[in-house]
């Protein structure tokens, strides 16, 4: 398939059609005799599908360019930082990776779940942290995620929301419990987690963050 009708293409497939095109393209892209021209093309289009909303394309992408030497760097370090199931693929088997490379990610969530995690540190983590230490640093009652930190964190990982958002939730209970004690009735808990998703659910993407961020101050 050739890389400038691929986009045309990925706009209606779906993401299973997607991820086998996203592999088709990168083997093209790694083993393929392409022109130069074509060559070029095919990596904006793969530098684009390191965005993709599903992680089916992503890990499809790690799947052909984890244990390659040649794949260029930048996509294999955009891949490491995804969220778990992906980045292990390009952990676990890149050459490209040092090993400070690979523990930077651990060092980072070991940061997120500090008991105590300042508001400049929280918005670093939040401008330069992998997905993973960013699930942590939402999870933590003692991180102090000012309304900007969240955004940022929201602008970054926003496609894999399906375990950030439940992640914030379980940080808004945390903050709750640790300001109440165990006196804390556990069977608010489930009325609790439902209005604050529908609340999340009603707002814009835009409003996200400072919902997010208000109700960890109210809490």
């Amino acid at each position: 398939m050739a890389a400038r009708r691929f986009l045309e293409w990925a706009w209606t497939a779906s993401p299973v059609e997607r991820a086998e095109g996203a592999s088709m393209l990168a083997r093209a892209f790694l083993y393929g005799d392409l022109a130069e021209p074509e060559r070029e093309e095919a990596k904006l289009v793969l530098t684009g599908l390191l965005d993709d909303s599903s992680p089916l394309v992503r890990r499809a992408l790690a799947e052909n360019f984890a244990s390659v030497a040649t794949a260029p760097h930048y996509m294999v370090l955009t891949l490491a930082g995804d969220h778990s199931d992906i980045a292990a693929i390009v952990h676990s088997r890149s050459p490209l990776l040092s090993d400070a490379a690979t523990s930077d990610a651990f060092a980072q969530s070991a940061i997120a779940l500090r008991p105590s995690v300042s508001a400049p540190v929280a918005a670093a983590l939040s401008e330069v942290g992998c997905s993973e230490a960013l699930i942590s640093l939402a999870v933590n009652p003692g991180a102090e995620l000012l309304e900007f930190s969240i955004r940022r964190m929201i602008e970054r990982h926003g496609h894999d929301a399906e375990r950030l958002l439940p992640a914030f939730i379980v940080g808004l209970e945390a903050v709750a419990k640790s300001r109440l004690g165990k006196s804390m009735d556990t069977r608010l808990r489930p009325p609790i987690v439902t209005c604050v998703f529908e609340a999340c659910a009603s707002v814009n993407r835009g409003e996200l963050d400072q919902l997010i961020a208000s109700l960890r101050r109210l809490v």
